[in-house]
């Protein structure tokens, strides 16, 4: 059976809906331990995930379980039942082990932004790409967009940029053009990318309106309407009276009619209650002669309105392309690209998934695909992998093996173009069958049952009801919900802390922060060789939350790293290169002055400007002559007396970071500074409390799970400069409207309409992201909320689990 050819056999051709927990890791594993077990090529196989670490989980899984397979017998039956029946022989598992790890390098398995790339290199002419091209770094990517909206701006015509000002003026009033433009960058890159190509004009739709007036000839008409709506009898009381409700609305409607301030016509009053489909006005019915003026207000304001937003969204689309021409000269003068351009251009209008010869490019025959976390793959992904995964997924059942692992439930990626309603699109394509795994091997029952009451009827929660397509969104996000069962028989523990009060309304609640640190702290010392997820919403809770344990002496890291300016020594580096680029800057030179640092470099005075100015032209040259590296190492060593061991090896990744720094270096050391503020860096320690966003924790597990921010509103807010409108069957962009204010917006049901998609796929991934922090823990899940006090938490005793 072992002879190197492939069995003839039916390979698997599947769309698995795997819960959290549920083992998916297992069934892929599985699935490659079983074609490999046919005979299959091992570089016929690619599998992808979502992460780095996630496919290193998946290979070393397959590699451990054949190890096992091949030295205990009850394990090669397990193989046998789950993989494939020939490893049922511990021959036939060490077999395997041998030839899979003389072909490794051979096993695609890994990330799509990685095979992505790869493609990229072989089909770099094709693609337009810069020879020696790389990935842009945070500091790259800062600089192309810099650059493009400059570029940008100054090719915009002098109407466009009137039109600009109007809207972003309107959208972003606290920032400036440069800036407002600078902040909606990739929102409009992301738009312009997903146009549909059949779209006519996405970028100036007509709202429906086919006459045109003349200004004058609209303000002639909405006079007439308001003269004859200030006559309009109003409803009287019992008493015979009119109604001072009434007159009152009907007479400010009447003045913001005359003035074609159509926001306050039909903001509040008898317009607004007719625009929302009410037929009543303070408990009494609006008449038919009102319906009627109103109707025809609503008509004249959008034919006033229609140009004018027609005309912002034209500017819009204009400055949508001239960003792209510029962000495309740009990455191809520094020969640097972002993994979402690489992305795009590799599935253009001819995608080079289908190209004939992107086998004998690659070295390789694909003929196996499985795509993990397949509700997280963009548009833009799923284009430039169609191609390949049609002609997989298209016949040839016994000859290629289809595999599509999801989760819509932890879809928690749409702000950067997550589009989970892929999964059944392709899903029904290719008619895969469909599986669902429902057992959790992750968490206890306790927590499960946790998680069950939170989602159970969640469409009839107060707090989504609330919410205008809250009970919709609900709906749609239970479609798959699955009340998990534990696989094993572990105790749990679950508890709800309520924090003190906070004084007024604040973006960041300091109190409830701090006292979830006392928390970990509390649960750390209890518990010393358990692992606790402090898990957040947002980058600053994460940096508040690490100050907050540093003080109490808990050391905590990060998943994916944190910037080195987490430390004392690394901080005052910093200030000395910010020192050498402005020698003014004084700031950096007390900063530098006040620490060990300024007597290692020789500035002892604060206030000397004179010795800022030597030392800057000092290390100005030194960086030139020597690099970054050796500069940093040698202020390192000189520093080290003064540093304990967590700051020295901060300061040797620093000294690390400067290296990598030299292979490009540029002329301002406030370059470096920035690149290193945005670089997040792992923490070489081995914390057992581990702080980070939900998203970083994604297939991550803990013992015990802290989730400290669950003040904020799950209330979506649809926020940006755009509003497109997107195909229902595709996902593409057919039309794209500019932001209006609530009152005016109404007056337009179909931008209504599209921005309400926007919040809904908002709320989407706020209801994935919870359910994502609820479902990380194994075996205690403790969390912060509201304000008051919590008696019953004063005598809550968590012990360590056995």
């Amino acid at each position: 059976m072992m002879d190197g050819s492939p069995r003839s056999l039916t390979f698997p051709r599947e769309l698995v809906l795997a819960s959290a927990g549920s083992g998916k890791t297992y069934h892929l594993s599985s699935r490659i331990l079983g074609l490999l077990a046919a005979g299959v090529p091992a570089s016929d196989v690619l599998a992808t995930t979502f992460t780095r670490k996630a496919a290193g989980e998946i290979l070393e899984r397959a590699l451990v379980r054949l190890a096992e397979g091949a030295s205990d017998s009850e394990k090669a039956r397990e193989l046998g039942r789950d993989a494939h029946p020939d490893l049922g022989d511990s021959k036939v598992c060490l077999r395997i082990l041998a030839r899979l790890l003389a072909d490794l390098h051979q096993l695609n398995v890994g990330t799509l932004d990685a095979f992505f790339v790869r493609v990229a290199q072989n089909f770099f002419q094709e693609l337009g790409l810069t020879p020696g091209w790389t990935i842009a770094d945070a500091t790259a990517e800062e600089w192309l967009r810099t650059e493009a909206v400059q570029a940008a701006l100054s090719d915009a015509g002098r109407s466009e940029l009137v039109e600009l000002l109007r809207m972003l003026t309107r959208v972003d009033a606290d920032r400036r053009v440069h800036a407002a433009v600078l902040h909606h960058v990739d929102a409009l890159l992301g738009i312009q990318r997903q146009l549909d190509p059949g779209a006519i004009d996405p970028w100036s739709p007509d709202y429906g309106v086919t006459e045109q007036l003349p200004k004058e000839a609209v303000r002639e008409r909405a006079q007439d309407l308001a003269r004859r709506l200030s006559r309009f009898e109003v409803p009287t009381t019992k008493a015979g009276d009119p109604r001072k409700s009434w007159l009152k609305a009907r007479d400010n409607a009447s003045k913001a009619i005359a003035a074609l301030e159509w926001g306050a016509a039909f903001g509040d009053g008898i317009g607004n209650k007719l625009l929302t489909g009410a037929g009543t006005f303070d408990r009494m019915a609006i008449p038919a002669e009102f319906v009627d003026l109103f109707g025809e207000a609503r008509g004249l304001a959008r034919i006033d309105l229609a140009p004018k937003f027609r005309r912002e969204s034209e500017a819009m689309g204009r400055l949508a392309g001239l960003l792209a021409k510029a962000f495309d000269d740009g990455q191809r003068k520094l020969g640097a690209y972002r993994f979402e351009d690489i992305t795009y251009l590799l599935g253009g209008p001819d995608p080079t998934g289908g190209r004939e010869d992107l086998h004998y490019r690659l070295d390789q025959q694909v003929r196996h695909l499985l795509l993990d976390e397949f509700q997280d793959t963009s548009l833009e992904q799923w284009r430039a992998l169609e191609p390949l995964a049609h002609e997989l997924l298209s016949g040839h059942l016994e000859e290629r093996a289809g595999v599509i692992v999801a989760d819509t439930k932890q879809s928690i990626y749409g702000w950067r173009g997550a589009r989970p309603e892929l999964v059944r699109q392709v899903g029904d394509r290719h008619a895969l069958r469909e599986a669902t795994m429902d057992r959790s091997w992750r968490s206890s029952q306790v927590v499960l049952d946790l998680v069950a009451d939170i989602f159970r009827n969640l469409p009839d929660n107060p707090v989504l009801t609330d919410i205008g397509v809250g009970a919709r969104v609900a709906s749609e996000w239970m479609e798959d919900f699955t009340e998990l069962e534990a696989a094993r028989d572990v105790p749990g523990h679950v508890c709800v802390h309520l924090a003190p009060p906070e004084s007024g309304i604040v973006p960041i609640h300091p109190e409830l922060l701090r006292h979830s640190a006392e928390l970990v702290k509390t649960l750390h010392q209890q518990m010393p060789g358990r692992t606790i997820g402090v898990l957040a919403r947002r980058n600053r809770v994460v940096g508040h939350i690490m100050d907050e344990l540093r003080a109490l002496g808990v050391r905590a890291s990060g998943e994916g790293g944190t910037p080195l300016t987490d430390t004392a020594p690394a901080n005052a580096i910093l200030s000395l290169l910010r020192l050498a680029d402005h020698p003014r800057d004084r700031v950096a030179l007390y900063h530098v002055a006040s620490t060990p640092l300024g007597e290692i470099v020789g500035l002892h005075d604060p206030h000397d400007t004179g010795s800022a100015r030597d030392l800057s032209r000092r290390v100005r040259i030194e960086l030139l002559e020597k690099g970054y590296g050796p500069c940093l190492a040698k202020w390192v060593t000189d520093l080290a007396p003064h540093c304990d061991t967590r700051e020295i090896e901060r300061l040797l990744q620093l000294v690390e970071l400067g290296h990598r720094w030299d292979e490009r270096p540029s002329l301002r050391p406030a370059d470096f500074t920035r690149y290193v503020a945005g670089e997040p860096v792992e923490d070489p320690s081995s914390a057992r409390v581990q702080v980070m966003t939900v998203h970083r924790s994604k297939g991550m597990e803990f013992d015990v799970v802290v989730l400290p921010e669950l003040y904020g509103s799950l209330a979506p807010k649809g926020e940006g400069v755009a509003v497109p409108e997107r195909d229902r069957g595709t996902s593409r962009v057919v039309r794209v409207y500019p932001r209006l204010e609530r009152n005016v917006r109404m007056l337009f049901p179909e931008v209504d309409a599209a921005l309400l998609e926007v919040k809904a796929a908002e709320l989407r991934d706020g209801l994935s992201v919870l359910y994502v922090a609820l479902t990380r823990a194994r075996y205690a899940a403790s969390w912060k909320t509201g304000d008051g006090s919590c008696p019953d938490c004063a005598t809550t005793t968590v012990v360590p689990y056995s």
